[in-house]
């Protein structure tokens, strides 16, 4: 599906392995679309991978206008995980990545800062 206008929902480990400089995406809310449709018009024409690390799959699900439109070489997968926990992040490939993006979880409520903070100490420890 990469190219065709819609983002690549991937869950297979084998569109995973290898990847290197990529971006990921930490939770997902209104912001995630354009986020992620401006990352990758800005390296156009080369090819940047984004990887969207999604704890509430429900939530993604029920808000098809949070997902983005990709043409171009890059891709857009979607994982599905706790972006605090090592194994999540490891799957995302977070050591491999050249930039990581937290935004807030509306599920957190008042408590989405907070998160935040335990996501960003857990991608730290991977760096």
């Amino acid at each position: 599906m990469a190219g065709s206008g819609a983002a690549d929902q991937l869950d297979a480990a084998s569109a995973l392995d290898g990847l290197r400089g990529h971006v990921v995406v930490c939770n997902c809310n209104a912001k995630v679309r354009r986020l992620v449709e401006d990352l990758l018009r800005a390296v156009a024409p080369a090819a940047l991978d984004v990887v969207l690390l999604a704890q509430d799959e429900r939530m993604w699900k029920e808000h098809p206008e949070w997902h983005p439109q990709v043409s171009g070489p890059g891709r857009f997968l979607v994982i599905f995980g706790c972006p605090t926990e090592e194994r999540c992040l490891q799957r995302a490939r977070i050591a491999e990545a050249r930039a990581a993006v937290i935004l807030a979880d509306p599920a957190q409520g008042d408590h989405a800062d907070a998160r935040s903070t335990l996501v960003a100490m857990a991608i730290e420890r991977h760096n």
